[in-house]
């Protein structure tokens, strides 16, 4: 059945065009808008019989999608809901699912709270399981990505011989993904159960693995990625890449290794977990991750340009000295979500010139989530910011930092910033509260004096100092325009010059 509908409005026709009650496209003064739509859509057995499939839905006999060539198609590829008969999509390209439009969202293949399909030698914009049992993709293509999510505990899935431009792995269970290239996107593997990784290249992603029991990787390469540990479990932090590189350099996983010594060890990564009192001197690699490990020592190191830095999680009384991070994504980071790694110090490290962020955060040289820390000596310059304070409790003394687009921000209470040079930042102290926080600290509790200031507005060696003693006769502010910019009560007329004691 076609119907037409014609209304007239001034001097413009618009018509729409509906098949079988439902409106397929809109014509408005001769521009032709269509409606997204499934091409193919299945949402019960009966559905593979009235789309005259081959086969008859059995293991032995399954249905059979094969052959399709779908280009400029408004909406989605094909999309399966429902159904437990067996079902082969093969051999099928799909492409340019947006029509005409740049905002709206399609899939190439799509399958909901279905079981038993298996896709294979597919070239489609993505493909997506939420709720399937029992499924299985072999040697696709997909420019966005393949995501898994939800699929029931008593089922099964596989991912073999993929490529695609990411892949998320999320609530899953018994699982295989094997000889894939994931490019330019995210690789996820969360809240999931029995399963293994194996002989998968990551190339110029970013790693998420989180609130994982039973998941092996093994033979992962890791090339311009990164990895970002998000879970507040400890178990989150105990990753072993089994038998896999970074950039091609080895990564080095210890575990439960009280007293361990690396000395001008190369290598991709190097990962700490439970080992208390462990000492790297003269590392290179492009990350290093210490968790679990109280009393961790890494001194005269270097994080290769283009690495990740250093990422301190749940350990207490560490030592991060005379290292140094150059043109790095991250530069030093201390318990991120833990909230635990306390009374750590950070001494004489070098970070400058850092990458975009990988988690969409701003990009800090030092970034400090925890309380009772030292940061002192350090240079830090060329970030977003220089130094990120989001505990409390902290002494940041004798620092340098330079052309930085924030020198120091502090999100919370009681922190003590004593001391510093501070050169040249576009702001060079910055007091204001976590975009995240439902509350803003007062701020009132947090010292900001015997600094040295140099900025392009004002510099503290402008002031007058009528007695000699080196100190400015009136207290300088920041940045006056800001809320609760800091105050130095004490600033120096000159740069400071020795290293000061960190007490």
């Amino acid at each position: 059945m076609k119907g037409k509908i014609g209304l007239a409005i001034g001097l413009m026709a618009l018509i729409c065009i509906v098949y079988g009650g439902a409106v397929s496209e809109f014509v408005v003064d001769s521009m032709t808008f269509p409606f997204a739509s499934d091409y193919i859509s299945i949402s019960s057995n009966v559905d593979f019989e009235s789309y005259g499939l081959r086969g008859t839905g059995t293991a032995e006999d399954p249905y059979l999608i094969e052959g399709l060539n779908l280009s400029d198609h408004t909406g989605n590829g094909i999309v399966i809901r429902n159904t437990d008969a067996h079902l082969v999509i093969r051999d099928c390209t799909i492409q340019n699912l947006n029509g005409r439009y740049r905002y709206v969202s399609t899939q190439g293949i799509f399958a909901e709270e279905a079981e038993n399909i298996w896709i294979e030698d597919c070239k489609v914009p993505s493909i997506i399981f939420e709720g399937v049992k029992n499924g299985y993709i072999e040697n696709c293509t997909t420019d966005e990505g393949i995501y898994v999510t939800n699929n029931p505990r008593s089922g099964s899935y596989l991912i073999r011989g993929c490529k695609a431009g990411g892949m998320s792995i999320l609530d899953a269970a018994n699982c295989l993904i094997e000889d894939c290239h994931v490019k330019d996107g995210e690789f996820g593997v969360m809240n999931s159960v029995n399963a293994i990784f194996r002989n998968v290249t990551l190339q110029n992603c970013t790693f998420f693995p989180s609130g994982l029991s039973g998941v092996s990787f093994e033979e992962i390469d890791l090339i311009e990625s990164d990895t970002l540990i998000l879970g507040l479990n400890p178990d989150d932090f105990q990753i072993h890449l089994k038998n896999s590189t970074v950039d091609g350099r080895k990564v080095f996983y210890y575990e439960d290794r009280d007293d361990l010594e690396l000395k001008d060890l190369e290598a991709g990564y190097i990962w700490l977990f439970n080992c208390t009192e462990a000492r790297l001197d003269g590392v290179e690699a492009s990350a290093i991750f210490v968790a679990r490990s109280t009393g961790a020592r890494i001194e005269n190191s270097m994080i290769r340009e283009g690495g990740q830095g250093i990422v301190l999680s749940l350990s207490k009384d560490c030592i991060i000295s005379n290292n140094s991070i150059p043109n790095s994504s991250e530069g030093i980071t201390v318990g991120r979500f833990d909230r635990f790694s306390d009374n750590n110090t950070l001494l004489y490290n070098l970070v400058r010139a850092l990458g975009p962020s990988n988690d969409g955060s701003e990009v800090a040289g030092i970034r400090m989530y925890t309380e009772n820390n030292s940061i002192a000596g350090n240079i830090i310059t060329d970030s977003e910011i220089g130094i990120l304070i989001a505990g409390a409790y902290n002494t940041v003394v004798g620092n340098t930092i330079a052309n930085n687009e924030v020198g120091i921000r502090v999100e919370e209470n009681y922190n003590r910033i004593n001391g510093n040079n501070f050169f040249y930042n576009a702001n060079s102290g910055v007091q204001e509260k976590n975009k995240y926080a439902s509350e803003s600290p007062s701020f009132v509790n947090n010292t900001w004096d015997g600094n040295f200031w140099a900025s392009y507005s004002s510099s503290s060696s402008d002031a007058t100092d009528e007695n000699g003693d080196g100190i400015a006769d009136r207290p300088y502010q920041t940045e006056i325009w800001l809320p609760s910019a800091p105050v130095d009560n004490k600033a120096m007329i000159e740069p400071i010059q020795q290293r000061l004691d960190i007490e």
